[in-house]
């Protein structure tokens, strides 16, 4: 085994995340700084760009199901 390898692997058990009540509350925010996980209907924004896709999408269907997936795909589209 290389040295290169051998450093890699001790690099690689030493790098466990972060050990602090900080250093934990900051990286369990990532998602959120990234778009990861946002909560799209709190956002009044984004509820009515959300609804206004959906109609565009959904047409003139006035079947619940369509409307639903209509709005569900208008959502995924937001984040």
């Amino acid at each position: 085994m290389s040295a290169r390898v051998r450093a890699n692997r001790l690099n690689a058990r030493r790098s466990i995340g972060p050990k602090t009540a900080a250093g934990k509350q900051k990286v369990a925010r990532n998602a959120l700084q990234h778009r990861l996980a946002v909560a799209v209907d709190r956002d009044p924004t984004l509820v009515l760009e959300i609804e206004r896709l959906a109609r565009k999408i959904a047409g003139d269907a006035t079947d619940d199901f369509r409307r639903e997936l209509a709005y569900r795909v208008s959502e995924a589209q937001m984040i």
